[in-house]
């Protein structure tokens, strides 16, 4: 008989009128790897939040290791036994990666060469699980699988009894995936419980002991390995989904803008439509499957294509949410970095200096950037997250090119960004470009596009 490590009793939470988990109930096994699959307003990350201890005021019972449990926010206690892992999940980039794990939680007390037993605490342990790191490297710049590995090794030494991966598997090729869940062993091979939360079912359904299907704040179905396909387990999300109904909103008439031919990426080679310049358009796809293959093909690959219809090569500028938290340059000013794109413009009119960005930037800019933008004395490596993907943002807004693609940043449940592609994306359009929105949630989308391009 397997061991349970964690249980969740009939957890249900209502916000605001409206119920968002309803009667949640499921088991984490040792020696399982648990996935959750579910539509992106199916609930997986508003659990993943209250597990965290994000929010509280929910009914139902969190049983963790035969014993009642109460989430624990980790930046509140360094208790947490649950570990939680996401796409944005932050990193100290000003430290080297030995920091960024042992700090979660320091093995022993500061004494003389502290930095240096630190670092060799840290390769000791990610040499025995497996973990391949340099962990005398800055955290700065690192790919997605790194810091996956990083904030595994986190885990070992938090350590959690379970760990929470929420959305992380888009942003990874097929043989990183392999390489992540070899980790995911070790991880467990230390007692600690696994749980994935995927939108699609494919990675479910080869690497998963246990699956559990979510739409709408409702557990569906469960299934064992091997007893549903990828196919099945996708009929049952889309049937549940309010927003799978096809919808296509009013065009703008055709000769009006600049006509531009678009190829996406599609598993069957591309597929083909017409845009104009000076309109928003969303991109989705009713197929969740199809949905982050594409996403996936244009972040690791880049695989974009624009051609206008005339048959000359028309530009774009890609933007990815991991753009935005890796996309600036430390070294220079929040000013430079948005600036960067007209720098040949700016020194036509004069020297190229500090205060000539300065200048720019706010007569550009004024009415939508906060005052800390301005300071061009400000290096881009001593200010918060939020202004450096302003400053990816803006910086691809003054980009000459035709086309500006935001990728996937819509699906990060932030209303503040929501509200700066809005604005990023009206800018765009101001300056007759043609924006294109690709994300997965489509109710949202259609309230801020002209246009939507189902795939």
């Amino acid at each position: 008989m397997k061991y349970e490590i964690m249980s969740l009793e009939r957890l249900t939470l209502i916000t605001g009128g409206q119920i968002v988990l309803n009667d949640i109930s499921l088991r984490l096994f040792e020696d399982e790897i648990t996935f959750l699959v579910g539509n992106p307003h199916g609930g997986k990350t508003t659990l993943t939040r209250l597990l965290s201890g994000e929010i509280e005021g929910y009914s139902g019972r969190i049983i963790l290791d035969g014993k009642p449990y109460k989430p624990v926010r980790a930046r509140k206690s360094r208790d947490t036994k649950i570990y939680t892992i996401s796409d944005y999940c932050p990193l100290m980039e000003e430290m080297t990666i030995s920091e960024n794990i042992g700090l979660s939680r320091p093995p022993f007390r500061a004494a003389f060469n502290y930095r240096k037993k630190l670092a060799a605490f840290v390769d000791d342990l990610c040499r025995e699980n497996g973990i391949d790191l340099d962990v005398t490297r800055s955290a700065k710049n690192l790919n997605p699988l790194d810091r996956l590995r990083i904030h595994c090794a986190r885990a070992l030494v938090s350590r959690a009894r379970v760990v929470l991966f929420n959305n992380v598997l888009y942003m990874l090729s097929d043989t990183e995936i392999r390489t992540l869940m070899g980790m995911v062993q070790k991880l467990m091979e230390h007692g600690i419980g696994v749980m994935f939360l995927e939108p699609i079912a494919k990675n479910a359904v080869k690497y998963a002991d246990r699956t559990f299907v979510v739409s709408n704040g409702c557990l569906r179905m469960s299934f064992n390995h091997g007893e549903a396909s990828t196919s099945t387990i996708d009929r049952i999300v889309v049937a549940s989904d309010p927003d799978s109904v096809t919808r296509t909103l009013p065009g703008r008439a055709a000769g009006q803008g600049r006509q531009i031919q678009l190829e996406l990426p599609y598993k069957d080679g591309a597929k083909t439509v017409t845009l104009y310049s000076g309109k928003i358009y969303a991109v989705s796809s009713l197929d969740p499957e199809t949905y982050y293959w594409i996403l996936n093909n244009i972040i690791s690959r880049g695989w974009t294509r624009f051609y206008r219809a005339s048959g000359k090569n028309a530009s774009v500028h890609c933007v990815t949410y991991p753009d935005l938290l890796n996309g600036s340059f430390d070294a220079l000013s929040v000013a430079e970095n948005i600036a960067l794109p007209t720098a040949g413009y700016i020194s036509k009119h004069g020297v190229l200096n500090m205060e000539r960005y300065h200048q720019f930037i706010k007569s550009e800019f004024s009415e939508v950037l906060d005052p800390v933008m301005f300071d061009w004395k400000t290096r881009m490596y001593s200010v918060r997250s939020w202004y450096r993907m302003q400053a990816v943002l803006f910086r691809a807004l003054l980009n000459n090119s035709d086309i500006l693609l935001l990728c996937g940043i819509l699906d990060q449940p932030n209303a503040g960004l929501r509200r700066l592609i809005e604005t990023v994306a009206a800018m765009a359009v101001e300056r007759d470009k043609a924006v294109l929105i690709f994300g997965r949630n489509r109710e949202e989308l259609s309230g801020m596009c002209d246009d939507m391009i189902l795939v």
